[in-house]
């Protein structure tokens, strides 16, 4: 029976290992398969070989390595890496450009390069995760709101507490909707919530209700040994480089094959290509170099679309930080090859919304580009999407509302972090 991908659902471990080894089967002279190491949990980092071993062997041909899903919940890119996989062998002898590609070069794919963490998310209920399920800065839970599934239903949203005080309030046009409220508003035009992360209350005392400190704080793309620094510089980038037994694995494969001359990153979400450096300006980087990446970018937008983005001027998550220890960068600079980040669609351009400057749209951005995304997701996603308020009582703070996208709260909770309701179950 062939090995086809099924694009109604993201797969599992089991199911990723069985369609990459089922697919190897069927294509034995065009794709092999490997563990290159072993997660924290003690599971398998596949990668996939794909060259037409008849032509010579793969270490003998130029070489792209491509890696997925180093953060927890963007199983998009390693969906879209197994689609590369399969495209390939199934393509070659039948298509002109596939055929000559797979004769001449090979293709090094990591689909899954954070096993534990795609497991962990894809559990119904789960909390989210940035990356690995390591504990760490900390072993044990802190105590303060921790995320989590409290009604059952498999899913965690967004809590909204009604509170005179509150700083949101339902859009006048779309009740679902949340603002925040005008400094001047005196509370007449309706009633105002506080927002949380939908989850139960640590070590709680009846009236304070802190944010817990993630348990699980490591970003596994900082933990790279390019300007890697310590937790008091940069958070979650591990006590050391290649402290992670995902990134050691990954680093030492890509060394022991030198004839890698391109890397490349999937990731989620944005429809944009990054490129390095991510804590330098473009006038540190070599002329040549710069021109390369400027004419490679040029013709990645003109195939799909998406815009390139310089990470260092337009993808920095705060303006006055820089984020080190990062994939691309470390390709790039430590080994001397052309590294990319693929960020793998946009529901703001979905909703016809101009996407040009990502990170600083996050920050602030007019309401009517909320009410574009929600008119776009009665669209495309019904019920699958936006979840509306309904009434839980939640076992600490009493009544409150649940809705929104499903890990959508993580955003709009950092801007509240510590709150007093009058009692444990009428919050103010």
């Amino acid at each position: 029976m062939s090995a086809r991908l099924v694009y109604d659902h993201f797969y599992s471990y089991e199911e990723l290992g069985s369609f990459l080894h089922d697919l190897a089967a069927e294509f034995p002279g065009l794709l092999s398969v490997e563990s290159i190491g072993r997660s924290f949990q003690g599971r398998e980092l596949w990668l996939a070989t794909v060259t037409n071993s008849a032509t010579a062997p793969h270490s003998e041909k130029p070489a792209l390595w491509l890696e997925a899903n180093i953060h927890a919940i963007e199983l998009t890119g390693s969906h879209a890496a197994l689609q590369l996989i399969e495209r390939l062998v199934t393509t070659h002898g039948h298509d002109e450009r596939v055929t000559r590609v797979l004769d001449t070069r090979c293709f090094y794919v990591l689909p899954r390069l954070n096993p534990d963490g795609a497991e962990h998310v894809m559990r119904p209920g789960a909390a989210y995760v940035r990356s690995s399920v390591r504990p760490y800065p900390r072993l044990d839970q802190q105590d303060g709101l921790v995320e989590g599934d409290v009604d059952g239903d498999g899913r965690v949203l967004t809590m909204r507490v009604p509170d005179p005080n509150g700083a949101w309030m339902a859009h006048p046009d779309e009740p679902r909707l949340l603002v925040l409220r005008d400094p001047e508003d005196d509370g007449a035009a309706g009633p105002c919530f506080r927002l949380l992360r939908e989850g139960t209350i640590e070590g709680y005392d009846g009236t304070l209700v802190p944010i817990a400190p993630d348990l699980f704080g490591l970003d596994l793309n900082r933990n790279y040994p390019m300007e890697w620094r310590p937790e008091g510089d940069q958070t979650g980038a591990g006590p050391y480089p290649t402290s992670e037994p995902e990134i050691a694995a990954e680093v030492a494969a890509i060394t022991e094959r030198r004839n890698i001359s391109a890397f490349v990153a999937y990731h989620t979400h944005g429809g944009l290509y990054l490129r390095p450096y991510s804590a330098h300006a473009d006038d540190t980087m070599p002329t040549s170099d710069l021109r390369t990446y400027t004419k490679i970018g040029r013709k990645a937008t003109e195939l799909t679309g998406y815009p390139v983005l310089a990470v260092f001027h337009d993808f920095l998550y705060h303006p006055k930080q820089v984020e080190t220890g990062a994939s691309d960068d470390w390709a790039y600079d430590h080994l001397g090859v052309f590294a990319w980040t693929v960020e793998f669609w946009s529901p703001k351009r979905r909703a016809g919304i101009a996407d040009d400057k990502p990170i600083d749209w996050f920050r602030e951005h007019p309401v009517a580009d909320d009410l574009a995304i929600m008119r776009w997701n009665d669209e495309a996603l019904g019920t699958e999407g936006f979840v509306d308020w309904y009434p839980v009582e939640h076992p600490q703070l009493g009544p409150v509302e649940l809705g929104g996208f499903p890990c959508s709260s993580r955003g709009a909770t950092r801007r509240s972090r510590c709150w007093r309701p009058r009692s444990p179950h009428t919050p103010t």
